[in-house]
């Protein structure tokens, strides 16, 4: 009623639980606007997800659940994807050369994610869903970090190892 969130495409707001006990002191409320109900589609679906994940990375939290929304038309499996999608883009850092003050590396910790959905109907399909995509996506933040790396960094030989890398984990074969 005070107008402070209006609920508009990618605005946010952050609340702090009142009364929180000394366990979950620090509980917050990440509120992403997605837009008029009858307007939201995949896209924005995966923009409220990488909002909120790139906002909990951050804030430096540990952990991160995203109440799926609902509208007209997206199916829930659908979402699942742009969730777990918008999830793992919105988290990406590159930040191989950064140092804290004690001239170590940060360690990069993108939060671990949970989709809340208000049915638990389809449970596996949405698992299923949720998981290729995340690593699709996955897939993609391995692609930006070889082409944010300086080629003095990643020569011809060193892509080629990378790729033979990602080719002995994913079962595939690289000649």
């Amino acid at each position: 009623a005070t107008g402070d969130f209006r609920g508009r495409p990618e605005e946010r707001l952050l609340l702090y639980v009142p009364g929180a006990s000394a366990k979950s002191a620090g509980v917050r409320v990440l509120l992403v606007g997605v837009g008029a109900p009858n307007e939201l589609g995949l896209d924005g679906v995966r923009r409220l997800a990488g909002g909120a994940a790139s906002e909990a990375r951050e804030r430096k939290l540990g952990r991160l659940t995203i109440l799926a929304p609902r509208a007209r038309g997206l199916r829930a499996e659908d979402c699942a994807a742009a969730l777990a999608e918008g999830a793992v883009l919105g988290a990406y850092r590159y930040d191989r050369f950064k140092s804290n003050s004690r001239g170590r590396a940060p360690k990069p910790k993108a939060p671990a994610t949970i989709l809340l959905f208000p049915s638990a109907e389809g449970l596996p399909g949405l698992r299923r869903r949720a998981k290729e995509a995340a690593w699709g996506a996955e897939s993609q933040n391995l692609a930006r970090d070889l082409s944010n790396a300086p080629g003095n960094e990643l020569p011809p030989a060193g892509l080629s190892r990378e790729a033979r890398r990602v080719a002995r984990e994913t079962g595939l074969t690289c000649r």
